[in-house]
């Protein structure tokens, strides 16, 4: 048997919500809809963190502790840059536990998808998905960010 990577939850919300959790946050959204995604996770002391500000918060991290441009900080600050990244991304959610986890083991990311798996399509939540942090099923940065 191969080895078990963790892993992440990526929830899709419709486009209203999103920009209602972007603007607020889940937990001051009082979207009566909101509800029941709000239970399910409070089942798990978690929350949702926008993907994009995932991006955003490494890149100022990253300038902050005065880290060397690098193929991977490069990527990260063209996607909070990019229009067309920023649309992709700002209805795009991680599943964020109580303390600030986001990668989390593969058996406690498909239980939780599990959960949320139910409301997937019933107006609030358009995907649910796990992300393994296996490196051969995610995406390789692009040559482009490789200094020759």
């Amino acid at each position: 048997m191969g080895q078990e990577f963790d892993a992440r939850i990526v929830v899709a919300l419709s486009e209203n919500f999103a920009k209602a959790v972007n603007d607020n946050g889940l937990q001051y959204t009082n979207a009566p809809e909101l509800d029941a995604l709000k239970s399910v996770l409070a089942e798990d002391n978690a929350t949702l963190t926008n993907v994009i500000r995932d991006f955003e918060y490494y890149v100022q991290s990253s300038d902050a502790h005065g880290a060397a441009a690098s193929p991977i900080i490069d990527w990260s600050r063209d996607a909070t840059e990019n229009d067309r990244a920023k649309a992709y991304y700002a209805s795009k959610f991680v599943v964020t536990l109580g303390s600030g986890t986001k990668v989390m083991s593969l058996q406690l990311a498909e239980s939780i998808k599990n959960k949320l798996k139910p409301l997937e399509g019933a107006g609030v939540i358009d995907m649910v998905r796990i992300d393994t942090m296996d490196p051969t099923k995610n995406p390789p940065i692009p040559q482009k960010y490789f200094k020759s």
